[in-house]
């Protein structure tokens, strides 16, 4: 690229392709614009291989973790509570399909926080994880004003909209639970 590395502190013409053959081929050790790796006590310099088999290595690792350990992002995490926490609650732990965005959690919850035959008395705090099927739903609740049958029957149950006039499906599937069941 015909740029005079060995004497500039930094490097920033446009011409510049961040190919690092400058690193490769240099032996200036006057600057360290040129340079990278560990600490200069180590005393090694490393090869561009090297940086590309770290970073590989990173990412691979920050994917592999990821899909292991799923942690809810800002973005992605819906948390709504409604009414005082009372002193005794419950947790269910649900994995729900066509959970995954944003706007399904809101929808989600709409179908939780509903005001018909469905309705859920007390408190209640709902956490979802979106994200490909099925995600991750916890759901804490007052076992003395609902159970888990009455919850997991507004999640799956359709919802009359009298303000709008029609009928909202519910695009959600729990797994392991048949909504035709009665035992549940």
């Amino acid at each position: 690229m015909a740029i005079p590395v060995a004497k500039r502190d930094r490097v920033n013409e446009a011409r510049c392709i961040s190919c690092l053959d400058c690193v490769e081929v240099c032996k200036t050790s006057a600057t360290d614009a040129l340079s990278w790796g560990p600490p200069k006590k180590l005393a090694r310099s490393w090869s561009q291989a090297a940086l590309i088999a770290i970073m590989l290595l990173c990412i691979s690792g920050a994917v592999v973790a990821a899909y292991v350990f799923p942690i809810p992002s800002f973005v992605q995490t819906f948390d709504q509570t409604r009414d005082a926490q009372p002193e005794r609650t419950a947790t269910l732990l649900m994995e729900v399909n066509n959970l995954s965005c944003r706007g399904k959690s809101t929808l989600f919850a709409f179908f939780v926080d509903r005001d018909d035959l469905y309705e859920i008395d007390g408190y209640l705090k709902i956490e979802a994880c979106p994200g490909p099927s099925p995600a991750q739903v916890h759901i804490t609740y007052d076992p003395a004003m609902t159970d888990e049958g009455e919850i997991k029957q507004a999640i799956t149950e359709s919802y009359f909209d009298s303000e709008a006039g029609f009928w909202r499906h519910s695009p959600f599937d729990i797994e392991g639970y048949d909504p035709l069941d009665g035992d549940e």
